[in-house]
Protein backbone atom coordinates (compact mmCIF):
# COMPACT_ATOMS: atom_id res chain seq x y z
CA UNK A 1 0.00 0.00 0.00
CA UNK A 2 3.05 2.34 -0.01
CA UNK A 3 4.22 4.21 -2.69
CA UNK A 4 7.29 2.95 -3.17
CA UNK A 5 6.98 1.51 -6.40
CA UNK A 6 5.36 4.34 -8.12
CA UNK A 7 7.68 7.01 -5.62
CA UNK A 8 10.65 6.22 -7.30
CA UNK A 9 8.81 6.60 -10.96
CA UNK A 10 7.29 9.71 -9.92
CA UNK A 11 10.57 10.74 -8.62
CA UNK A 12 12.27 10.53 -11.57
CA UNK A 13 9.52 11.98 -13.66
CA UNK A 14 9.90 14.74 -11.58
CA UNK A 15 13.09 14.98 -11.23
CA UNK A 16 13.57 15.07 -15.43
CA UNK A 17 10.87 18.30 -15.68
CA UNK A 18 13.00 21.36 -15.25
CA UNK A 19 12.43 22.33 -11.93
CA UNK A 20 13.00 26.32 -11.38
CA UNK A 21 12.81 25.94 -6.85
CA UNK A 22 16.89 24.07 -6.24
CA UNK A 23 15.70 23.21 -2.74
CA UNK A 24 12.68 20.89 -4.14
CA UNK A 25 14.96 19.09 -6.29
CA UNK A 26 17.56 18.56 -4.50
CA UNK A 27 14.33 17.34 -1.65
CA UNK A 28 13.38 15.04 -4.84
CA UNK A 29 16.77 13.75 -5.00
CA UNK A 30 17.34 12.70 -1.20
CA UNK A 31 13.93 11.19 -1.34
CA UNK A 32 14.41 8.95 -4.33
CA UNK A 33 17.93 7.84 -2.08
CA UNK A 34 16.28 6.75 0.69
CA UNK A 35 17.52 9.68 2.97
CA UNK A 36 14.08 10.97 4.54
CA UNK A 37 15.61 13.07 6.94
CA UNK A 38 17.00 15.61 4.27
CA UNK A 39 14.58 15.40 1.82
CA UNK A 40 12.22 16.85 4.70
CA UNK A 41 15.01 19.44 5.48
CA UNK A 42 14.85 20.43 1.71
CA UNK A 43 10.90 20.25 1.48
CA UNK A 44 11.11 22.81 4.34
CA UNK A 45 13.34 25.26 2.67
CA UNK A 46 12.14 25.10 -0.56
CA UNK A 47 8.79 26.26 1.26
CA UNK A 48 9.83 29.09 2.70
CA UNK A 49 9.94 30.40 -0.73
CA UNK A 50 7.27 29.05 -1.70
CA UNK A 51 4.38 28.40 0.35
CA UNK A 52 2.02 27.64 -1.69
CA UNK A 53 3.47 24.84 -3.73
CA UNK A 54 1.53 22.08 -3.00
CA UNK A 55 3.94 19.29 -4.95
CA UNK A 56 6.78 20.37 -2.30
CA UNK A 57 3.85 20.21 0.30
CA UNK A 58 2.88 16.86 -1.31
CA UNK A 59 6.21 15.22 -1.64
CA UNK A 60 6.74 16.85 2.11
CA UNK A 61 3.73 14.82 3.73
CA UNK A 62 5.01 11.51 2.06
CA UNK A 63 8.75 11.76 3.51
CA UNK A 64 6.93 12.53 6.57
CA UNK A 65 4.36 9.54 6.27
CA UNK A 66 7.33 7.09 5.71
CA UNK A 67 9.18 7.69 8.81
CA UNK A 68 6.42 7.11 10.61
CA UNK A 69 5.35 10.80 11.59
CA UNK A 70 1.77 10.28 10.53
CA UNK A 71 0.25 13.64 12.40
CA UNK A 72 2.51 15.69 10.38
CA UNK A 73 2.36 14.28 6.89
CA UNK A 74 -2.18 14.55 7.80
CA UNK A 75 -1.32 18.10 8.43
CA UNK A 76 0.92 18.81 5.27
CA UNK A 77 -1.47 16.37 2.96
CA UNK A 78 -4.68 17.73 4.03
CA UNK A 79 -3.50 21.16 2.77
CA UNK A 80 -2.49 20.14 -0.45
CA UNK A 81 -6.16 18.42 -0.87
CA UNK A 82 -7.96 21.62 0.10
CA UNK A 83 -5.83 23.87 -1.93
CA UNK A 84 -5.20 21.83 -4.64
CA UNK A 85 -8.24 19.95 -5.89
CA UNK A 86 -7.28 18.77 -8.68
CA UNK A 87 -4.29 16.39 -8.21
CA UNK A 88 -5.18 12.79 -7.38
CA UNK A 89 -1.57 12.29 -5.30
CA UNK A 90 -2.02 14.20 -2.39
CA UNK A 91 -5.43 12.73 -1.66
CA UNK A 92 -3.77 8.86 -2.31
CA UNK A 93 -0.89 9.81 0.33
CA UNK A 94 -3.57 11.40 2.81
CA UNK A 95 -5.36 8.17 2.50
CA UNK A 96 -2.17 6.12 2.96
CA UNK A 97 -1.71 8.16 6.26
CA UNK A 98 -5.58 7.56 7.62
CA UNK A 99 -5.03 3.91 6.87
CA UNK A 100 -1.68 4.18 9.04
CA UNK A 101 -3.48 5.13 11.71
CA UNK A 102 -6.90 2.44 11.06
CA UNK A 103 -8.86 5.28 10.02
CA UNK A 104 -10.36 3.10 7.45
CA UNK A 105 -13.57 5.15 6.95
CA UNK A 106 -12.09 8.25 5.89
CA UNK A 107 -8.68 6.42 3.58
CA UNK A 108 -11.59 4.86 1.73
CA UNK A 109 -13.34 8.49 0.96
CA UNK A 110 -9.69 9.97 0.25
CA UNK A 111 -9.39 7.20 -2.30
CA UNK A 112 -12.63 7.40 -3.63
CA UNK A 113 -11.16 11.07 -4.42
CA UNK A 114 -8.12 10.39 -5.90
CA UNK A 115 -9.97 7.60 -8.19
CA UNK A 116 -12.42 10.55 -9.36
CA UNK A 117 -9.55 12.64 -10.43
CA UNK A 118 -7.75 9.95 -12.24
CA UNK A 119 -9.93 7.05 -12.24
CA UNK A 120 -6.89 5.07 -14.54
CA UNK A 121 -4.26 5.02 -12.46
CA UNK A 122 -4.14 1.59 -11.08
CA UNK A 123 -2.44 1.86 -7.11
CA UNK A 124 -5.16 4.23 -6.31
CA UNK A 125 -7.63 1.12 -7.01
CA UNK A 126 -5.50 -1.53 -5.56
CA UNK A 127 -4.56 0.64 -2.43
CA UNK A 128 -8.66 1.45 -2.37
CA UNK A 129 -9.15 -2.49 -2.07
CA UNK A 130 -6.87 -3.00 0.59
CA UNK A 131 -8.34 -0.72 2.94
CA UNK A 132 -11.70 -1.75 1.91
CA UNK A 133 -10.79 -5.58 3.04
CA UNK A 134 -9.13 -4.54 6.32
CA UNK A 135 -12.03 -2.74 7.10
CA UNK A 136 -14.32 -6.09 5.74
CA UNK A 137 -15.67 -5.07 2.44
CA UNK A 138 -14.86 -7.95 1.13
CA UNK A 139 -16.80 -8.10 -2.31
CA UNK A 140 -16.04 -3.99 -2.90
CA UNK A 141 -12.52 -4.90 -2.23
CA UNK A 142 -12.67 -7.44 -4.88
CA UNK A 143 -14.16 -5.33 -7.11
CA UNK A 144 -11.55 -2.50 -6.72
CA UNK A 145 -8.75 -5.75 -6.99
CA UNK A 146 -10.51 -6.75 -10.28
CA UNK A 147 -10.00 -2.93 -11.37
CA UNK A 148 -6.25 -2.33 -10.41
CA UNK A 149 -5.61 -5.84 -12.46
CA UNK A 150 -7.46 -4.74 -15.38
CA UNK A 151 -6.06 -1.33 -15.53
CA UNK A 152 -2.50 -2.62 -14.94
CA UNK A 153 -2.35 -6.14 -16.10
CA UNK A 154 1.32 -7.22 -15.80
CA UNK A 155 1.43 -6.21 -12.57
CA UNK A 156 2.20 -9.39 -10.38
CA UNK A 157 1.13 -7.92 -6.80
CA UNK A 158 -2.57 -6.68 -8.17
CA UNK A 159 -3.06 -10.42 -9.75
CA UNK A 160 -1.66 -12.27 -6.74
CA UNK A 161 -4.31 -9.94 -4.18
CA UNK A 162 -6.83 -10.13 -7.05
CA UNK A 163 -6.70 -14.17 -6.98
CA UNK A 164 -6.22 -14.29 -2.84
CA UNK A 165 -9.44 -12.22 -2.56
CA UNK A 166 -11.30 -14.28 -4.82
CA UNK A 167 -10.14 -17.52 -3.33
CA UNK A 168 -11.47 -16.56 0.23
CA UNK A 169 -14.64 -15.34 -1.05
CA UNK A 170 -15.23 -18.88 -3.03
CA UNK A 171 -13.73 -20.45 0.19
Amino acid sequence: MTLEDDLKDKVMELMGQESTIPEFRQGLEYHYAGRLDKAIEKYRGALKFHPHDTSIRNNLGAALRTLGRIEEAIEELATVTQTDKYHAAPNNNLANAYSDQGKYFLAIQYYKKAIMIDPNYALFHHNLALVQEMDGNVIEALHSFEKAAELAPGNARYKANLERIRNEIEG
